[in-house]
């Protein structure tokens, strides 16, 4: 039998409610981390950066989601991140 629209709709709504709890709980990690982080540089880190833009592409590919899709996504994810923990650093100073 084939989903109605409303029925789709209705999952996504689901998955877009476990989506911003978890973007939620990687923030608070974030915000835990930036409580260790001493510079900018450490605050920034673009080799850590590429470390995460590599590996869930990695996994976009092993699950058939789409890459640039993800890797748009996480990029735009961390940078939001990085604004907000200098703002947590610059409180901090």
């Amino acid at each position: 039998m084939t989903k109605s629209l409303a029925d789709i709709r209705l999952e996504i709504d689901e998955i877009d409610q476990q989506l911003v709890r978890l973007i939620a709980s990687r923030g608070e990690l974030v915000k835990e981390a930036c409580q260790v982080k001493k510079t900018v540089q450490e605050v920034e880190a673009p080799d850590r950066v590429a470390q995460v833009i590599d590996k869930v592409s990695r996994y976009a590919l092993e699950t058939g989601a789409d890459v640039r899709l993800v890797e748009t996504l996480y990029r735009q994810m961390i940078a939001g991140f990085i604004q907000l923990e200098h703002q947590v650093v610059k409180k901090r100073d």
